[in-house]
C-alpha cells in the first residue's frame, strides 16, 4: 500500500514536471504562430498600400496630363478668339 502510495507521488511529480517542461514549449510556438500571422497581416497590408500608392500614382498622372490638354486648348481657343477680333476691330 505504501509502495503504491510512493508510485502515485512519484507518477504525480513527473506529469507535473512534464506538464511544465510542455507548458512554455507550447507558448513558445503559439506565440510564434501569431507573430506570424501578425507578420503575414503586415506584409498583406504592405503590399495593398503599395498597390493603392501605384494606383494613386496612375491616376494623378493622368489627370494632370489631362488637365494640361485642356489648358493648352483652351489657350489656343483664347489665341484664336483674340485673333479673330483683334481683326474685326481694324
Amino acid at each position: 500500500m505504501i509502495i503504491e502510495i510512493l508510485l502515485l507521488i512519484v507518477l504525480a511529480i513527473l506529469l507535473f514536471i512534464a506538464y511544465n517542461i510542455i507548458k512554455p514549449k507550447t507558448q513558445d510556438q503559439a506565440q510564434k504562430l501569431l507573430l506570424d500571422q501578425v507578420e503575414n497581416v503586415r506584409r498583406a497590408v504592405e503590399d495593398k498600400h503599395d498597390k493603392l500608392n501605384s494606383q494613386l500614382t496612375k491616376s494623378l498622372d493622368n489627370q494632370l496630363q489631362t488637365v494640361q490638354q485642356q489648358f493648352a486648348q483652351s489657350a489656343k481657343i483664347i489665341a484664336e478668339v483674340t485673333q479673330k477680333l483683334t481683326k474685326l476691330d481694324e
